[in-house]
């Protein structure tokens, strides 16, 4: 699980009390106390070394998550650390607000690890943002077993079940 702990993700969601930090925490919480094998890996243009033990509460790690507010958005940073440290994991979470999904970045370093680490790994990547673009088509997606998400009400947790059941 990458939350996104870049600065723009301390910004107030419109008409809430809400920052994307806080989602991304929320999230990062509950998959952590709820899976055995999950790894908490922040971001931002480089990854954070939070250290969010398991007895630790969900609160604990929004808190954490929600506070660190760090600099710029490298979306691809926590999948060069997977890469570099030869991280074999099957699925790979990432929360953020960033609309830097196209290009070369993400997408190019995605393709690497798949080829050098786990070519059976998926990616879901849940944008807590209020933009309306799709930064991947359809056949992307497909080709590179990405899943997108936009948005954070509790529906999301069903569908990423769903789609881990699918596995």
């Amino acid at each position: 699980v990458c939350p996104d702990v870049s600065g723009s993700m301390t910004s107030r969601v419109k008409g809430s009390n809400l920052t994307p930090a806080i989602i991304a925490g929320l999230f990062s919480g509950f998959f952590y106390r709820g899976l055995k094998t999950v790894k908490i890996i922040p971001w931002d243009t480089v990854i954070h070394n939070f250290d969010i033990k398991k007895e630790r509460t969900v609160i604990d790690t929004v808190r954490e998550i929600a506070n660190a507010s760090g600099g710029g958005t490298a979306m691809q940073a926590p999948i060069k650390h997977l890469i570099k440290n030869k991280i074999k994991r099957d699925v790979f979470l990432l929360i953020t607000d960033s609309i830097e999904w196209v290009g070369g970045g993400w997408l190019n370093t995605w393709k690497e690890y798949k080829q050098k680490i786990n070519k059976n790994a998926i990616a879901i990547l849940i944008r807590v943002d209020g933009y309306r673009t799709k930064p991947f088509s359809q056949e992307i997606a497909e080709e590179y077993s990405i899943y997108q998400i936009f948005g954070w009400n509790d529906n999301v947790m069903k569908f990423i079940q769903f789609i881990l059941e699918k596995l």
